[in-house]
């Protein structure tokens, strides 16, 4: 009597790393009669996640949580804080910089000797939809639902090989910078009293890096 063979096919999704275009590869798993389901369920699993890690590091979607060292302005008790490495004057504007080691940035507002600069996302009415804090000095390169997306090297701009996105509640994730980012868009700002009067405000028009959409942030740029 022939034994029977179990053929599984296993759809695995992954993405071209140098064109950023999404290809799909079918592996199919033959099993005899000596290899239980379970066990080539497990198998394929393990390539599954392999393949998929992998696929996102070429990619540029996740590096690493870790700390990282960034600029703040530097707050009442910063001289004291843990996290300070330095603080020096700023080159051009008032007030002094810190740079700080952390894994999460304060939120503007928030009573904290290290104070971030603040980023708004708008609607088309100019009404405010979300907050997130940014490093100083720094600019913004995309944004990806929650998350905004600053490299590590503020003043290389997108030729940084690092960058780190940041969420709306101060969360930092390290990653790969992505290939083939589209520039903003500049626009005229509609009334922003949370930004007073600074000459350094501007807005900007983003497409969503997940789907496309058009999202609208304000912030102040580099102080020269």
């Amino acid at each position: 009597m022939m034994s029977k063979k179990i053929r599984g096919t296993v759809l695995i999704i992954a993405m071209n790393c140098f064109g950023c275009s999404g290809f799909a590869r079918i592996t199919s798993l033959r099993m005899k009669d000596n290899m239980s389901l379970s066990a080539a369920v497990a198998s394929g699993a393990k390539l599954i996640i392999i393949l998929f890690f992998v696929t996102l590091l070429q990619n540029g979607f996740v590096y690493g949580a870790d700390e990282v060292d960034l600029p703040f302005w530097a707050g009442k008790g910063a001289k004291t804080d843990k996290r300070v490495l330095t603080i020096k004057p700023h080159c051009c504007c008032t007030g002094d910089i810190a740079i700080a080691r952390l894994s999460r940035l304060p939120l503007p507002g928030e009573k904290d000797p290290l104070e971030p600069e603040l980023v708004l996302e708008l609607d088309e009415s100019g009404e405010v939809l979300r907050r997130w804090p940014l490093p100083v000095d720094t600019r913004i390169l995309a944004i990806d639902g929650d998350q905004i997306l600053v490299p590590i090297a503020p003043r290389s701009g997108s030729n940084s090989a690092v960058a780190i996105f940041i969420s709306s509640q101060g969360e930092i994730l390290k990653t790969v910078m992505p290939n083939n980012l589209t520039e903003p868009v500049i626009y005229k700002c509609p009334s922003l009293p949370e930004f007073g009067k600074s000459a350094y405000v501007r807005c900007w028009m983003f497409r969503d890096l997940s789907n496309g959409k058009i999202r609208r942030l304000a912030y102040q740029g580099p102080c020269s």
